[in-house]
């Protein structure tokens, strides 16, 4: 499987730092809206420059077909592996930004969102009964988003590790993300992750990759456990 670091750090110069302890190493460096906010596009391409780095830019992007695509295109330059977008933006603005993907003969993944790790299912509930008063459940929900995005040409999900076997049985040639993953024994602090699993029981299930933030990001040994993750990958 495929390691994506979360930097999850409000400052780029925290993010150099661990990018620094972990050189050489086989990972992703996955870039979320707080720091990308902080960086900008300019701070992104040399943060790739300096660590050679495989970039996910995770900004899940939701909007109208025209919006998105065009916000694709603007990305062509700078040598991402991956970007996010929300399943639920719907088949014209997926086929829209995998039109671009095509056209510029890019390597640039898309990845489609479900749903959010941080739902379980009594919260999922509250947002779905906004679109119908007997909303579906929670994995339903997913299976149908995940195969909406495989119609409309994306190359792979982020859902939860609980989903994926009977996903990746379902689409075999789509690339599966699992966040939210804790090696075994990491308790420290509290989380927003509610469907969780460790590396190895995602690897079992058959994800393709794991992304892993503060278990990284908040070890004094960042190195060590990095190390120690890909192991069990």
């Amino acid at each position: 499987m495929e390691l994506m670091v979360a930097l999850d750090y409000p400052e780029v110069k925290q993010a150099a730092e661990l990018a620094d302890q972990l050189r050489g190493l086989p990972v992703t460096y996955k870039i979320g809206s707080e720091l990308f906010l902080q960086m900008g596009l300019k701070g992104l391409h040399e943060f790739k420059k300096q660590w050679n780095a495989s970039l996910f830019l995770d900004l899940k992007f939701h909007d109208i077909p025209n919006t998105v695509s065009r916000s694709i295109a603007q990305l062509m330059t700078y040598d991402l592996k991956y970007v996010t977008m929300h399943l639920s933006g719907g088949r014209s603005m997926m086929e829209a930004s995998r039109q671009v993907v095509d056209q510029s003969k890019s390597t640039l993944q898309l990845l489609g969102v479900s749903v959010l790790t941080s739902f379980d299912e009594a919260e999922w509930k509250e947002v779905a009964v906004a679109i119908h008063p007997s909303p579906a459940p929670l994995a339903d929900t997913v299976s149908a988003w995940v195969a909406l995005g495989a119609q409309s040409g994306i190359h792979g999900v982020v859902c939860s590790g609980h989903e994926v076997s009977a996903l990746k049985k379902a689409h075999p040639t789509l690339k599966f993300i699992i966040p939210g993953v804790r090696p075994d024994g990491f308790e420290k602090g509290p989380s927003d992750q509610k469907r969780v699993l460790t590396p190895s029981e995602v690897k079992k299930r058959g994800g393709d990759a794991i992304v892993v933030g503060r278990p990284i990001t908040q070890n004094e040994q960042p190195k060590k456990i990095v190390e120690a993750i890909l192991r069990d990958c």
